[in-house]
């Protein structure tokens, strides 16, 4: 996975590193180990969590700013291919219903995401694999926005369209993580990074779906801060 973008599309270089497909980004492959306190990462681990700033997080456990910044990037990096391989599972689990009305395809509005009920939490889709696959299911929410809001990345501004109506009235209510409230949630967390979004606004999404599934989860602490210190 690219380190700067976070995509999974890229090809091998003659001197062994990979490039990005989608921005040109050139890594190496393989996983560098930290150099930072073991105590210092759990510490770190619990900021992310609990959403400490990382400035803050920075004066606490008395490391650089960027470092800080860069361990919560991995988190993120990490989140990220957790939400892929529930992504593959809804995939593979699927039946295949589908229904292109889900999608609003004119030239005034883009469909840039999919939130799907699965396994009682939200799944992120990409709208390639929800097209190509055909492996939407309600109850699910489509996330909007048009060609202005999305340049500006204004969020305040994106639409998002439920399919959740639909399903309570072919099948009564679901459980768990509702798709439906998922762009609320989202929406209003996202704004306590400012700016820090337009960096790269797919980090941070992934991000929601992991914040917003804890909130149904039945993970005790101990097991989300173990799986958060996977990452480092």
């Amino acid at each position: 996975m690219c380190p700067a973008c976070g995509a999974f599309e890229n090809y091998l270089l003659g001197d062994g590193r990979k490039k990005c497909r989608n921005c040109g980004k050139k890594y190496s492959v393989g996983k560098r180990k930290s150099r930072v306190e073991q105590s210092k990462l759990k510490e770190i681990a619990k900021h992310f969590i609990a959403m400490v700033p990382a400035n803050q997080s920075a004066e606490t456990v008395a490391l650089n700013k960027k470092t800080i910044q860069r361990l919560y990037r991995q988190i993120r990096f990490h989140i990220v291919r957790q939400n892929k391989l529930d992504e593959l599972s809804y995939i593979q689990s699927s039946k295949g219903l589908f229904d292109l009305s889900y999608f609003e395809l004119n030239d005034d509005v883009i469909p840039l995401f999919v939130v799907v009920q699965w396994n009682s939490k939200v799944v992120l889709l990409s709208i390639k694999e929800a097209l190509q696959e055909k492996i939407i299911q309600p109850p699910a929410a489509v996330i909007y926005a048009n060609i202005s809001s999305l340049n500006s990345l204004d969020i305040e501004r994106f639409k998002q369209k439920n399919t959740q109506n639909n399903y309570n009235l072919r099948t009564g209510s679901s459980n768990g993580a509702d798709p439906s409230q998922f762009w609320a949630f989202a929406r209003s967390y996202l704004k306590a990074y400012h700016g820090g979004i337009k960096v790269n606004l797919r980090l941070f999404i992934h991000e929601m779906v992991f914040r917003y599934n804890l909130n149904y989860g039945e993970q005790k602490s101990r097991e989300l801060l173990d799986g958060v210190m996977k990452c480092f």
